[in-house]
């Protein structure tokens, strides 16, 4: 059976990964059931050996509009009666009612609501991620070569997978592989096109200005390299955002996702009354370089 899962036990998930390092924290875990022998899944299992016995704490979450009811805690209750639960807590994002504390109460079983987490008033990001979007990009690039010939003709190549560029000597100096691995995985780039993408399909390109001289052979011949650069065509969207809010210990913590096209994005904030805020997950690096709208033309040949 797959895993279940949805952005609020993901958040209360995290919550419970920063519990002492003794503690296994598990996501969606499978448990026997005593009683009929089939195995039963928790959204959240904590456990820790302690004097050779093995504790679990069993956390249950519920991600509704309306407020846990009793009918809940009992089918909670119920279900833990033949797992191996040592102590079961109840998760609720929009709170419990007054029927559904009072049967956890007389169950011992622990409650944590959550339904006001968003309404301190420096919990800022918490509310602003409510019903918001984020911007994602898709870039695809491909490195071009344009080389000066003996007699003074520009020649451009335009497949430079498994190309070496060498010094004067004929010695390889750098392969272009790496170079466009470097330009991919470069998160200054990645911010200089979040900037200036346009919505849709966009087309860039980046020079790379050469530090030495570097040859490239053509026909056998060692050719000077005029221009090493790299298009880049960019699909650039927004997808919703969901989040959801926590209050653990004296912060506010917001677990925000999007549904991306080759990804899922998580990005996870704390606030405190302070007016501290931390960020998990998310790099911003300042932009570097010039880049330019309109790709540059193939030098006369």
């Amino acid at each position: 059976m797959p895993q279940r899962s949805n952005l609020f036990q993901r958040l209360v998930l995290v919550l419970h990964e920063a519990l002492a390092p003794e503690w296994n924290v598990t996501e969606s875990k499978m448990l026997l059931d005593r009683a009929s022998g089939e195995l039963r899944e928790v959204d959240i299992v904590a456990s820790k050996l302690v004097m050779g016995h093995e504790m679990l704490l069993c956390i249950e979450c519920r991600d509704h509009g309306r407020p846990a009811d009793v009918t809940w805690v009992d089918s909670m209750a119920q279900k833990h009666t033949d797992l191996p639960t040592s102590k079961l807590v109840l998760w609720s994002s929009s709170g419990f009612t007054r029927g559904a504390k009072a049967k956890a109460g007389a169950r011992k079983i622990d409650i944590v609501s959550q339904a006001n987490a968003t309404e301190h008033k420096w919990a800022f990001l918490a509310r602003k991620l409510i019903g918001g979007k984020v911007q994602y990009l898709q870039p695809k690039f491909a490195g071009f070569v344009d080389v000066l010939r003996p007699g003074g003709s520009f020649h451009r190549f335009e497949d430079v997978r498994g190309m070496n560029l060498h010094d004067r000597d004929g010695r390889v100096t750098v392969s272009m592989d790496a170079m466009l691995q470097h330009v991919e995985g470069d998160k200054r780039v990645a911010s200089v096109l979040l900037d200036h993408a346009p919505d849709g399909s966009g087309n860039f390109w980046i020079n790379i200005d050469l530090p030495h001289e570097l040859f490239a052979f053509l026909d056998g011949v060692l050719c000077r390299t005029h221009r090493i650069g790299f298009g880049i065509v960019t699909q650039t969207g927004h997808a919703p955002l969901q989040s959801r809010s926590a209050v653990h210990e004296d912060k506010v913590v917001t677990l925000a996702s999007a549904e991306l096209p080759a990804a899922t994005l998580e990005v996870l904030f704390e606030e405190t009354e302070s007016g501290s805020r931390q960020v998990r997950n998310v790099m911003r690096p300042k932009p570097v370089g010039k880049l330019s709208k309109k790709p540059p033309k193939s030098p006369p040949r």
